[in-house]
This record gives structure tokens, C-alpha cells and sequence, in this order.
């Protein structure tokens, strides 16, 4: 209605609006690719301390294997040990059933004594049963230490391996993010030029506005219902009833039919209406109604002397100089 498109609608415009959005979100994933190297360096500490345990898990299997071998002499000496004081004990066990036996044995002191160093004999044949079973608890803690030790190289690796693929994509990103950077420069220069030049060779209407009340109410009055015809308004400089208005008629609509052109509306049927087109047809009228008056004039004249003479050549000549008379008169 203005006369001048859309502040905004031009497609350029979106175009460059979208690359300012995209600008604004870049400093958030620069800000993640900092990141990014950060956990990097975290990991690259990960492995220095990865490798310093695995230096100490071997220390430890090495040392873990020792005790092992060490438990196992003190098991034998333990066993041997135990039997040599069981036979000590089976000589000497009938004193042992009288200690036993003895109801007085606790308020006799040499009798508690002795008593005390046959349970001194069965206490050292129950640390034999629990050095047996820590000897097999220590075989199986061999077994597993050399198993969980050769996990550590691996997840050495695995993480290495992290550590150079996130290196990779910071690299790649970085250099990704700052060609973004170059281009994206200024994005917003385009809208702005397509927006001060006032170019309508494009414009993008987003569909949401269709279901705006006002938006509707602007369709009723320059869309028809059926939607197969639409309204422009054009305002003219000056006075439309002058002879300069009225002769801007047939460029409009010829300018409006070559706008059409290679587009689907092509071949429209265009009408214009308004003061310039109304005076146009009423002088375009008045025209032609003059040149039927005339010409009837002349018809009625050139048959009443036709009539009056009784001759056609005396009817021509009179309204052949009748004519004439007029043309001098106009000059």
C-alpha cells in the first residue's frame, strides 16, 4: 500500500539476518572448542599419571609375587612346625588329660603354666589352617595381578588415541570456525543495501503472518475470496486529471503486463481504474462521439442537398465546400 516494499521481507535480507544469528553463536562455540583443548590437556595429565601407576602396578605384581613365594616357605615352615609339636604333644598327652582333668588346675600356677603351652600347640595349628587359606587367597591375587596390569597399556592407548582425535577436531574446527568468522564479517551489509535500494524482485512472507488478524483483513481488501485476482494501488505525482496523469495510463499497464512476464501470472487480465483511467476513457469517449457527430452531420447535409439538388454532384460540391470552409476556420 505504501508503494515501496516490506522493511525486512526481501529474501536477502533474511538471508543476511540468519548469518547475524550464526555470528552471535559463534563466540559460544569458540568458547567450546577452548574447551575442548582444555579437556585435551586434562586427558594428556591422565596418561602421564596412567603410566606412573602403571610403572607402580608392576613394582607391586613384582612385589606381590615375592610375598607369595615368601608365604608359601612360611606355610612350610609353619606345617613343619605344627607336626614337630604334635609329636611333642602325643608323648606328653596323658600329662595333658590330667591338666585337663585337674578341677583345681587354675589356683595351681605350675599347672596353669603347662596348660597354658598345650593350648599354645592348638593356637598354632589354627594359624596353620588360616595360613593355608591366605596361601591360596595370595595364589589367586597372583593370578589376577598380572591380568589387571595388561589392561593398563591398552586403556594407555585408548586414551591416547582420545587425545589425538580431540586434537584433530580442534585443529580442524579452529581453522573451520575462523573461515566462518571471515566470511560471516559484516553479515548484515547485504539486508541492508537490498533494504535501502527498495528492490521487490524478492521477498519471503513467512506463513505464520496469514494467521494474523490484521494480515487477514489487508487479504479481504486487496484479495478476492476466491484468491484468483488481487488489487494494487498506485499513486501518481501531480494530478491524475491532467493530460500528464492521464498519459501515465497506458505505461502502467504495459509496465504492469512485462512484470508478468516469465512468471506464472502471465498472460492476466490486467484492469485499472481510478481518476487517470476514468478521465482517459471519458476523453477517449467525447473523441469518438465527436467524430460520430460530425461524420452523421455530414452524412445528414450531403443527403438533404442531395434531396433539395436532385443531383450528386451538386451535393458533393456543397458539402465538399462546407468541409473546406470548416477546415480554413480551424486552420
Amino acid at each position: 500500500p505504501e508503494g515501496v516494499p516490506l522493511r525486512g521481507a526481501t529474501i536477502p535480507y533474511m538471508l543476511s539476518m540468519q548469518q547475524a544469528g550464526q555470528q552471535q553463536f559463534m563466540q559460544f562455540q569458540n568458547t567450546r572448542m577452548a574447551d575442548l583443548l582444555q579437556q585435551a590437556n586434562m586427558l594428556t595429565e591422565m596418561i602421564g599419571i596412567m603410566q606412573h601407576m602403571y610403572g607402580l602396578m608392576q613394582q607391586m605384581v613384582a612385589t606381590t609375587h615375592n610375598m607369595v613365594a615368601t608365604t608359601r616357605e612360611m606355610q612350610e615352615t609353619t606345617a613343619e612346625l605344627r607336626d614337630n609339636m604334635a609329636n611333642f604333644e602325643d608323648f606328653f598327652r596323658p600329662i595333658r588329660n590330667y591338666l585337663y582333668w585337674e578341677p583345681h588346675c587354675y589356683n595351681i600356677p605350675l599347672c596353669w603354666s603347662v596348660r597354658s603351652i598345650f593350648d599354645l600347640f592348638d593356637s598354632v595349628d589354627q594359624v596353620a589352617e588360616k595360613l593355608d587359606k591366605m596361601v591360596l587367597n595370595l595364589d589367586q591375587l597372583d593370578l589376577l595381578m598380572p591380568q589387571i596390569i595388561a589392561q593398563f597399556p591398552e586403556m594407555i592407548a585408548i586414551m591416547q588415541s582420545m587425545r589425538t582425535m580431540m586434537l584433530t577436531m580442534h585443529s580442524t574446527m579452529e581453522g573451520v570456525f575462523g573461515q566462518m568468522n571471515t566470511s560471516n564479517e559484516n553479515p548484515t551489509a547485504m539486508g541492508k543495501a537490498f533494504d535501502s535500494s527498495q528492490n521487490d524482485d524478492s521477498f519471503f512472507i513467512p506463513p505464520d503472518v496469514f494467521e494474523n488478524r490484521d494480515f487477514k483483513r489487508v487479504m479481504d481488501i486487496f484479495i478476492s475470496p476466491d484468491g484468483k485476482s488481487t488489487r494494487l494501488l498506485i499513486l501518481q505525482k501531480g494530478d491524475p486529471a491532467s493530460p500528464e496523469g492521464i498519459s501515465r495510463v497506458d505505461a502502467i499497464k504495459t509496465a504492469a503486463e512485462e512484470s508478468l512476464k516469465g512468471t506464472p501470472l502471465e498472460g492476466s487480465k490486467i484492469y485499472l481504474t481510478g481518476t487517470a483511467a476514468i478521465t482517459k476513457d471519458m476523453v477517449t469517449g467525447s473523441r469518438y462521439d465527436l467524430m460520430i457527430a460530425v461524420v452523421a452531420a455530414i452524412c445528414l447535409i450531403f443527403i438533404v442537398m442531395l434531396i433539395m439538388t436532385r443531383s450528386l454532384v451538386a451535393a458533393l460540391t456543397i458539402v465538399g465546400t462546407v468541409l473546406v470552409s470548416l477546415g480554413a476556420a480551424f486552420g
